[in-house]
């Protein structure tokens, strides 16, 4: 694979930031859930683990409070 400075010079620091947003996003949105905070940390796939926590909780929570339709998902 190629590897060029200037390129990984440009791209390390936008990666390490996104990175950052994705935890401080999930840790804003979760609130109490340290499990959803705690995916998001894991390179690679984290933001995907702690969307996924966060989609299930929020619907398993739209069910319990009737906002979704008789036996709708």
């Amino acid at each position: 694979m190629l590897h060029l400075q200037v390129v990984a010079s440009a791209i390390g620091p936008l990666h390490g930031c996104a990175y950052l947003i994705v935890i401080i996003a999930t840790a804003r949105e979760a609130g109490p859930d340290r499990t959803a905070t705690a995916l998001s940390a894991v390179p690679g796939i984290g933001g995907m683990l702690a969307l996924r926590r966060l989609a299930t909780r929020y619907a398993g929570a739209a069910g319990r409070t009737g906002l979704l339709p008789e036996g709708g998902r």
